[in-house]
């Protein structure tokens, strides 16, 4: 029998639009995060046709791998990556912006990865979630193999 993981969660920092990048052409930028978070973009002009390069590390996987990630420019408004980054180290853009734009975070934090040792049999797996206040949550999960181990 395995024994019992626990992990506890709570974002340090409350989200900002600007916590990476104030009001420029984010480039050269480094920012350490409190816990791995998705990156936001705000604009307040039309940038759909520009692109974001948001390069990074993520904690998520407990490695600190380097992670990258393009997204759209936001018109007139915000947009968020999907990957949660630990750090970002560098916003590439596609072309100069015609506005403001700022990088920062949202209020979506991750934990690291939680590995299942898949040789003890039975292999017994339980999620339970205690929330103090108003939060929204989600589980995620993969079949893949994480280690990129050759099969047998």
């Amino acid at each position: 029998m395995g024994r019992p993981v626990y992990i506890t969660k709570a974002l340090a920092t409350a989200a900002s639009a600007n916590n990476v990048a104030t009001t420029q052409t984010p480039a050269g930028v480094v920012a350490v995060f409190d816990s791995p978070r998705q990156v936001l973009i705000t604009t307040v002009s039309d940038e759909h046709t520009k692109t974001l390069t948001i390069y990074g590390n993520s904690r998520v996987n407990g490695t600190g791998n380097p992670i990258v990630e393009t997204i759209t420019g936001p018109n007139a408004s915000t947009g968020a990556t999907t990957n949660s980054f630990g750090t970002v180290t560098r916003i590439a853009v596609s072309a100069a912006f015609t506005g403001a734009v700022t990088a920062g975070t949202n209020g979506v934090g991750a934990t690291e990865w939680q590995m299942v040792n898949y040789q003890a049999q039975p292999v017994n797996l339980t999620i339970a979630v205690v929330v103090t206040g108003t939060v929204n949550y989600s589980v995620q999960y993969t079949y893949d193999d994480i280690m990129g181990l050759p099969d047998p």
